[in-house]
């Protein structure tokens, strides 16, 4: 999967060798927010208190998902073409601890954390993408290029 992404980068990356269009890449983390299909089911899992905080070192850059309307729009008018830009939060975060986060913003007990190695014996894809993976990244040249600002969570 990372090779096509990166094969469709890089045809975006090179466009201008072939058209008068230079493109951009947009890296977008994790979206949450409103209207989010993912992020509506973990908030009602959590109402329900059925949402674990998952352990494991993984740490993925986050969106919401205001911010990436705002900064694609900035991309298109102020982005420069053949770059790359990181659409993220200022804080990458666990998966536990934006579990932990939701929780406490909707009243709810503190979440039980449940080991990674557990979840992987019942769902291998959210243990591996939520529990393991590390994807950081910085947004400070979409800061600086594109003159956008993620809204603090």
């Amino acid at each position: 999967m990372l090779a096509a992404l990166r094969g469709m980068e890089q045809t975006v990356l090179t466009s201008g060798e072939h058209s008068d269009t230079e493109g951009i890449v947009l890296r977008y983390g994790i979206f949450y927010g409103p209207d989010v299909p993912h992020d509506e089911l973990f908030t009602r899992l959590a109402k329900w208190w059925a949402l674990p905080a998952m352990t494991g070192d993984g740490v993925a850059s986050w969106i919401h998902i205001d911010d990436v309307a705002k900064a694609t729009a900035d991309a298109i008018t102020k982005g420069r073409g053949g770059q790359v830009y990181n659409i993220v939060d200022d804080r990458p975060q666990s998966f536990g601890d934006y579990v932990r986060e939701l929780s406490a913003k909707l009243g709810r007990p503190r979440p039980l954390p449940i080991s990674h190695r557990l979840v992987g014996l019942i769902a291998s894809y959210p243990a591996t993408a939520f529990g393991t993976t590390r994807l950081p990244l910085s947004n400070a040249k979409a800061k600086a290029e594109l003159d956008w600002t993620p809204t603090p969570r």
